[in-house]
């Protein structure tokens, strides 16, 4: 979810036609010591406000970014407060409190909800009917290669609406990234002959870890859970690993870098951990999407005057 929300803002950002600059990103939160609303800061920590919203506060320093758990709450306050133009609330279709203008859904490719089941039997928070809430429906994490008679098949299955429109994105890596920014990148190309430990507490690490197997040839994989509070005792263990390869490096993902950089970590460690940037590339349809949703705004804007 936040690669396409960070994939909305870069859209809203950058776009020649749009006239409104005030935007905001309200969160959860998830899994930070703090409760209420907060709002995130340049001097915050992923424990304070969470992994999510301190990475994209990291790539996108003029918006404003808020975490609180009960997004009603949080809207008041960020209208009271900041008067955005837009806000974009991350992760909170099933946030029945808050009646959205513009309700957006992600499907994961590799586990379509129609094929899966509401917790404790699957992994959806509530039944794949309550796809019909949505406006907009995006197929993430697509493969390589996906052809249009695939994309046709899983909209059969969808069965959208005639209001709704379905989207399909793949992953985009970029050149690996010190975690400190300081020293050149490395380029996937490089890795053929380097060890790689792969580290990260994301919910679904498995496309990352194919992706990096693509390059070299000797991936480890050091899998922690979503949103893992990573300690001292995680360092000493990357270390270890790090050490047994001799000319390894660790790469680690912006989410779980937003945590790992406030770690002690001796400089002869940290100058081998990588960061891989994600970003979400549509496969096709993306000026179209880029209609929806600026116009919606504008409209909705003209509708509340």
């Amino acid at each position: 979810k936040t690669p396409h929300t960070e994939m909305i803002l870069e859209l809203l950002l950058e776009s020649d036609e749009w006239a409104y600059r005030n935007i905001a990103v309200l969160s959860r939160g998830h899994k930070r010591s703090s409760r209420g609303f907060q709002q995130v800061l340049r001097d915050g920590t992923a424990d304070f406000c969470g992994d999510e919203p301190l990475q994209m506060f990291t790539r996108f320093p003029d918006v404003t970014f808020a975490v609180c758990e009960k997004r009603a709450e949080g809207i008041r306050r960020l209208v009271e407060e900041e008067n955005p133009d837009v806000i974009i609330l991350d992760d909170a279709f099933q946030h029945r409190a808050v009646h959205p203008s513009l309700n957006i859904l992600l499907i994961n490719w590799n586990r379509n909800i129609l094929d899966d089941a509401v917790l404790p039997a699957g992994l959806l928070r509530e039944p794949a009917s309550g796809r019909k809430r949505a406006d907009i429906m995006i197929v993430t994490k697509c493969p390589d290669g996906i052809s249009r008679e695939d994309m046709h098949q899983f909209v059969r299955r969808l069965k959208p609406s005639e209001h709704q429109e379905v989207f399909f994105t793949g992953m985009k890596y970029g050149s690996l990234l010190p975690l400190d920014g300081n020293g050149p990148r490395l380029e996937m190309e490089s890795l053929s002959s380097t060890p790689v430990i792969f580290v990260t507490g994301i919910a679904f690490p498995q496309p990352a870890t194919d992706m990096l197997s693509r390059f070299s040839a000797d991936v480890t994989p050091l899998l922690f859970p979503d949103h893992h509070a990573y300690s001292a005792k995680d360092v000493a263990k990357m270390q270890r690993m790090l050490d047994a390869t001799g000319n390894g490096i660790i790469v680690t993902t912006s989410k779980d870098a937003a945590k790992i950089t406030g770690l002690e970590i001796v400089p002869a460690v940290r100058e081998r951990i990588y960061v891989l940037p994600v970003t979400m590339e549509f496969i096709e349809g993306s000026d179209r999407f880029g209609t929806i949703i600026t116009d919606h705004i504008q409209d909705f804007k003209k509708n509340r005057k």
